[in-house]
């Protein structure tokens, strides 16, 4: 009967078994023999348990997780460092763009893999540590870089001005507690107009950023956290 069943089941039907007396009607020595190697085998099955000695090694070994965990977006890396990664990668997009006229140098493209191998490698391991790669600085810099499909390429606005901040837009229903296009107009140096060789290609009158320190105006507040609610 035991064999057409599987062998996890027929080990546990037999110790199941042989927890209850058996009745050897007859005297059957056979039986009695048998009924005595099933309990030996059962009995002799180790009960798995966790040992006092893993158990205090994994409560010496356990870390509760920091109550603020690190921000890795790339906004609090220092500013003198953002700005080499910038200029590096910016001289390099010039070096490879039109040259030969007096058009305005919109630069080449270079992949974010080239873009790397412009720094050392102690510089991008402590940068790393940081905000995660040179990718994600270049991205947070979208007033002078255009990455899409792993390919960096300077931003031309006099190709694309609907892009800038304050620019004529589809009618949209605005985010609440989110600012403006017309709120940022202004508010940032025009990296162009100030490292470019060519200057911005868009007047200043055109143009959403500042040219020059006077032209600089204070940005909407920032959205507090509401703790009313807490």
């Amino acid at each position: 009967r035991l064999e057409l069943l599987p062998s996890s089941i027929q080990s546990s039907r037999v110790c199941e078994d042989s927890a209850t007396p058996r009745s050897n009607p007859g005297g059957n020595k056979e039986g009695l023999q048998l009924g005595a190697d099933v309990d030996t085998a059962c009995n002799s099955v180790p009960v798995s348990s966790p040992s006092a000695a893993n158990s205090s090694t994994w409560v010496e070994s356990f870390a509760p997780r920091l109550a603020t965990e690190a921000v890795r977006n790339g906004t609090h890396v220092k500013r003198d460092v953002q700005f080499h990664i910038v200029s590096t990668v910016f001289m390099a997009l010039l070096d490879c763009g039109n040259r030969d006229d007096d058009s305005w140098n919109s630069g080449g493209e270079i992949s974010v893999a080239a873009a790397v191998d412009l720094f050392d490698k102690l510089f991008l391991r402590l940068l790393r540590q940081e905000c995660g790669g040179i990718q994600t600085v270049l991205k947070n810099w979208s007033q002078v870089f255009s990455v899409i499909g792993g390919k960096v390429r300077l931003r031309d606005w006099s190709q694309d001005p609907t892009k800038q901040p304050g620019a004529a837009k589809r009618c949209r229903q605005p985010s609440p507690g989110k600012p403006q296009r017309e709120q940022l107009v202004k508010t940032k140096l025009c990296w162009f107009n100030d490292h470019h060789p060519q200057g911005c290609p868009l007047t200043s009158e055109k143009c959403s950023f500042a040219h020059g320190k006077e032209e600089l105006r204070s940005g909407p507040p920032r959205p507090t956290a509401d703790l009313s609610r807490i």
